[in-house]
């Protein structure tokens, strides 16, 4: 599922409530407009209830450890 999934379901007024920052911020994550903090990239996950991974929003941050953990498997 992607952002902008998950922030049709929710609503962007309600998001930017459990988040705790602004409908502009949300808006602008949905759009692509601007990149997902890393801090709310674990919040979304949590948001989600895990529907959404942060390292599916923030591969970047988190690729080096999703391989260490696999090759500790």
């Amino acid at each position: 599922m992607e952002i902008a999934q998950i922030i049709d379901r929710i609503g962007v007024v309600e998001l930017s409530k459990r988040l705790g920052c602004t409908k502009q911020c949300v808006s602008h994550w949905r759009t692509g407009r601007n990149r997902i903090p890393a801090e709310y990239a674990v919040k979304i996950e949590e948001v989600s209830l895990g529907i959404i991974k942060r390292y599916e929003l923030r591969p970047d941050l988190w690729e080096l450890n999703i391989q260490k953990s696999a090759s500790n498997g």
